[in-house]
Order: C-alpha cells, then sequence, then structure tokens
C-alpha cells in the first residue's frame, strides 16, 4: 500500500486563501461553514476578494464577516512582495 492510500484524502485538500485589504486569510476551516458554500471559495482561491466582499452587487458581507475573516489571518501581500 502507498503512502497516498493510507492516508485519507481531506489531508491532500490544498488550502484556501483570499486577500481582503492587502491581508491574507487562510479561510480552509472555513470554506464547508460559508453560506455561499465551499465553491465560491474554491473559485476565488488565491484572489483579492475585496471588491466582492464590500459590493452588495457582487456579493455584499456583513461587518460581522469582516470581523469573522480577522480570525483566518496569515499574513500581508506586502511582506510576500518584500521576500
Amino acid at each position: 500500500m502507498g503512502l497516498a492510500e493510507g492516508i485519507g484524502q481531506s489531508q491532500f485538500k490544498p488550502r484556501l486563501r483570499v486577500v481582503v485589504g492587502g491581508k491574507i486569510y487562510d479561510v480552509t476551516e472555513f470554506a464547508d461553514r460559508h453560506p455561499g458554500g465551499r465553491e465560491v471559495l474554491e473559485k476565488h482561491n488565491g484572489q483579492n476578494v475585496e471588491e466582492a466582499m464590500q459590493n452588495p452587487a457582487v456579493h455584499g458581507h456583513t461587518k460581522s464577516a469582516f470581523v469573522l475573516l480577522e480570525k483566518y489571518f496569515v499574513g500581508n501581500v506586502d511582506s510576500l512582495r518584500s521576500k
């Protein structure tokens, strides 16, 4: 039996990260609870979603959504550019 067969496939899920306001958030653990569905986060993985979150015509979010997002903060875009 190979290593892949011995470990659950869920352990191989890619990380889901989005950018808002120059900050990077790893929303992997939240994805299955996202009201719009995991697929929305997968579609925008690695992208800046600030406009989508702030514009009600696109996919607006409440203030509490932004507060919740802070729980998943992992870094700043600027720190990646300086490396």
